[in-house]
């Protein structure tokens, strides 16, 4: 697994970022991807991947987190904008083998990888990515 994870990506900064196509293969051979956006905002849409976990960043920043350190993880939210910061807190806590997907779930299905849509949780906003409720 070392090898194929730390094969994958690039490096900007200290952050190691993966393509979506990188995601979706390394997720298929056991690597996790963590869903950091709050619950609220993944009830509508969803990585549809195997190994897909959802933690909230709101958690990992209380320090809540139930991930085995040794384990492979790959953060999301909605547009990649708070993963580097979590990442880093991850890495303070001796997370090593840890990434992000650059461009989130924007950038997710905007190259038309697997998403699971509930239209009942549909969200608003003035982007892609939806992170406000609906309207009434």
């Amino acid at each position: 697994m070392k090898e194929l994870f730390y094969n994958n990506g690039f490096i900007s900064g200290k952050i190691r970022s993966f393509t979506c196509g990188e995601v979706l293969n390394l997720c298929k051979a056991g690597v996790v991807l963590v869903d950091i956006r709050e619950d609220y905002m993944n009830t509508h849409k969803a990585f549809d991947l195997p190994n897909v976990v959802s933690l909230p960043k709101s958690k990992i920043e209380q320090a809540i987190i139930p991930l085995d350190k040794k384990g492979y993880y790959i953060l999301a939210d909605a547009s990649g904008l708070h993963t580097a910061p979590i990442l880093n807190i991850l890495s303070q806590m001796g997370y090593e083998n840890i990434g992000g997907l650059s461009g989130g779930l924007v950038e997710w299905e905007r190259e038309q990888m697997p998403v699971i849509v509930n239209p009942k949780e549909k969200l608003s906003g003035s982007c892609m990515c939806q992170i406000k409720y609906r309207d009434a």
